[in-house]
């Protein structure tokens, strides 16, 4: 049986979620016990422990920092009960992987490698949260799928659904990281950094970018101009990146994202198709990402994307040069 660290799990506010906890490390000590890899009994399930109570701090931390409210927080808490196990990584890939999520298992490994600027400690937290953000997402997985067979017609491969499909994982990959960034700069009790100019000689040999991530740096500065072309992200939200991706996230958190998204790549076809070309053009930045380290198709000469970047960048910047007059118009009236 698991105790919680906090003990305001009270069933009226939050019905069933103690109760799947328990269940829930009971389910994980027992898949423990069954898997063949060698173990240090005393040291991992100190680990287990320790995940636990970093799940509950993350659930605590999003309500407090805004991510959910009354409009998500239903879907959040189902999504965080929806967890069928947690379990430790196979020593044996512990060098290459910190942490996966698989149809509701989150995997951990719990001495991972330290990303950029965090110790390991820091890096097993952000590694947990990150992969906490993925279970909350997935609460549109099957919507997203609808969504690509509405937006592309069968016979039309000119908008490469594959490339639109990794688009959206992308932008899952910076929800899952800002929102365990901003986590775990809570539970530390420091201010998060200013985002800074950052560079991609593998990617984007010749090109800079914004960021203030400690991993999945590249994706952070398209997801942000990304999300500015999008009306239902609030105006005073968009002159700041840390406060456009905090609304795209608590957006991404809820189960009208999908119709969200829908109405914006239809009710203006000539912008939806601009938004289907950024999405494309994120999704092979994102392959060629992963494809980096080993998980995904191209080979080593083809993960220089900077066609991709560049076209992203004209068609981004066409619409941040709208709203620039919009703003002026409104100054002058």
């Amino acid at each position: 049986m698991y105790t919680c660290v906090y003990d305001s799990w009270d069933s009226d506010r939050f019905p069933g979620y103690q109760e799947c906890m328990d269940h829930l490390y009971d389910r994980s000590l027992l898949y423990y016990q069954q898997v063949p890899f060698e173990k240090n009994e005393e040291q991992d399930k100190r680990s287990l422990q320790m995940m636990f109570g970093f799940m509950e701090y993350y659930f605590a931390a999003i309500m407090k920092l805004g991510f959910v409210g009354k409009s998500n927080f239903s879907t959040v808490l189902e999504q965080m009960k929806s967890i069928q196990s947690v379990e430790l990584l196979d020593p044996a890939l512990r060098e290459r992987i910190n942490g996966l999520t698989y149809k509701g298992r989150m995997i951990m490994n719990p001495t991972p490698q330290n990303y950029s600027g965090l110790d390991q400690s820091s890096s097993f937290q952000l590694a947990m949260y990150h992969e906490l953000g993925h279970i909350i997402t997935s609460c549109n997985k099957e919507d997203l799928e609808f969504l690509q067979t509405c937006v592309f017609h069968p016979t039309d491969i000119s908008k490469e659904p594959y490339y639109f499909q990794k688009g959206i994982e992308l932008l899952d990959e910076v929800v899952a990281e800002n929102v365990g960034e901003a986590v775990l700069y809570d539970r530390n009790r420091i201010p998060r950094p200013e985002p800074f100019v950052s560079i991609q000689p593998v990617l984007y040999p010749n090109g800079q970018f914004l960021t203030n991530f400690a991993e999945y740096r590249e994706f952070q500065e398209l997801a942000y101009r990304f999300a500015k072309c999008l009306d239902f992200i609030p105006e005073e939200k968009k002159s700041s990146m840390d406060d456009c991706l905090h609304a795209f996230s608590k957006a991404m958190f809820s189960k009208d994202f999908c119709m969200k998204m829908f109405d914006e790549f239809k009710k203006d076809p000539e912008k939806g198709n601009d938004l289907i070309d950024m999405m494309c053009c994120m999704g092979k930045i994102k392959e060629a990402k992963y494809s980096s380290f080993g998980l995904g198709t191209l080979e080593k000469d083809q993960l220089d994307v900077t066609s991709s970047f560049e076209i992203f960048d004209r068609i981004a910047s066409t619409y941040e040069s709208s709203e620039d007059c919009k703003e002026n118009s409104k100054i002058q009236s």
